[in-house]
């Protein structure tokens, strides 16, 4: 895994550090291409590089002429653990990389309350909110995350997306 599996010692310490093009390459056959999400503007885990600057720093294996873009696409947008950073810079990059022609969609985003407390529901929803709207606005897909959401909160979201 060229990004190391989000810094998890179960893939760091078991699986060999390879480039996109190497990973690419140790796909099983028939394996048409794959669509990867672009959805922490910040860093998940100490170390790691944050998934906005690995697309900024990797976007010409996306590129005409590349050996692997045919079979590569992505999703740029920001997660709910990372809701916090959704600003007009955010924006602004969200869209610029939307307009890249092998970016399929918005997101990943949503609600999620692993590792949040539902109070924070309301900035988790403005984050997906503008999303949202930016999904709709620029005609691309819209990636949903949903994760220990309760009937109350999973019912402000669906309210969300009839809006």
């Amino acid at each position: 895994r060229s990004w190391r599996g989000g810094g998890k010692p179960q893939v760091t310490e078991n699986e060999p550090d390879v480039n996109l093009e190497e990973m690419v390459s140790l796909w099983p056959e028939g394996l048409d291409g794959c669509i990867s999400n672009f959805a922490f503007r910040r860093e998940s885990k100490p170390g790691i590089p944050a998934e906005w600057t690995w697309i900024d720093h990797n976007l010409n294996f996306f590129e005409a002429g590349s050996a692997i873009q045919h079979k590569l696409w992505f999703t740029i947008g920001i997660h709910p653990h990372d809701a916090a950073n959704w600003d007009a810079a955010a924006e602004e990059n969200v869209r610029r990389l939307a307009r890249h022609p092998k970016c399929v969609g918005i997101g990943e985003c949503g609600l999620d309350f692993f590792k949040h407390d539902p109070s924070e529901a309301e900035l988790q929803l403005r984050t997906f909110r503008a999303q949202a709207k930016l999904a709709v606005e620029l005609r691309k897909a819209l990636v949903i995350h949903a994760r220990l959401t309760t009937a109350e909160n999973e019912a402000m979201f669906l309210k969300e997306l009839k809006e």
